[in-house]
């Protein structure tokens, strides 16, 4: 029998080396889905980022308070203003629009 729940293709990366990987369920309620298929994650890397930035915080290495251009080097202050990172951790514009 067929399995029609979706899916995912988990894997396991050490030190830059994929150690494992595999795939269970289907890719569209169908066709079964492989190890090697792609998914877009979209906004899941909000909440990454956000964990990321607040080690960085945790640690001292980064004032939410401060202009962001501080830490980004060629950011375009003209065109995106003195956005702070506090701001930024609110995920409400794109990171080319911060």
């Amino acid at each position: 029998m067929t399995s029609t729940r979706p899916g995912a293709p988990p894997a396991v990366i050490v030190a830059d080396r994929e150690t494992w990987a595999g795939a269970a369920g289907t890719a569209d309620g169908a066709a079964p889905l492989y190890p090697t298929a792609q998914f877009a994650i979209g906004s899941v890397t909000k909440t990454i980022i956000a964990a990321q930035v607040l080690r960085l915080v945790e640690s001292g290495a980064v004032d939410l308070d401060r202009p962001i251009a501080e830490y980004l080097g060629e950011y375009d202050l003209a065109t995106n203003g003195a956005t702070g990172a506090r701001h930024a951790q609110r995920h409400r514009r794109s990171p080319g629009s911060l």
